[in-house]
């Protein structure tokens, strides 16, 4: 990791998981990423990862590691906090991603209907998967 990270005014570092700081193939983190993250945490930074994994996939695998993140979202909308328990701060923000979800699945249902009744008119009936 470059040391110009650690030694700027950054408070915070957003980082993917996946092919950015673990190796799937080797199931490893990247050799130096344990020191420099605890390095730059040193500071009052903090250190947040965005990640299409759930919660749960995120929990089982930090707790393999010695290193943690501060914040993480989850599933491109899901906030949490890192301290074993969910945070309250983010309860609203998340149930109103659960809220706008349900919302976007059910307007694509009712649209998945009607392609497949055009589909139907036009000769080429088909069953849309509805796996959203």
């Amino acid at each position: 990791m470059d040391a110009s990270l650690v030694q700027n005014d950054t408070r915070i570092f957003v980082t993917d998981l996946d092919h950015t700081l673990f190796r799937p193939h080797t199931e490893q983190l990247h050799e130096e990423f344990d020191a420099a993250m605890r390095q730059w945490r040193s500071g009052d930074r903090q250190w947040v990862i965005a990640t299409g994994r759930n919660r749960d996939q995120l929990r089982t695998f930090f707790a393999d590691w010695n290193v943690h993140p501060d914040y993480y979202v989850s599933r491109a909308r899901y906030i949490h906090a890192h301290r074993g328990e969910d945070s309250a701060a983010f309860t609203s923000w998340n149930r109103r991603m659960d809220e706008l979800t349900q919302q976007q699945d059910d307007h694509a249902e009712e649209w998945l209907a009607v392609l497949e009744e055009w589909l139907e008119e036009q000769g080429c009936p088909a069953r849309l998967e509805d796996s959203f």
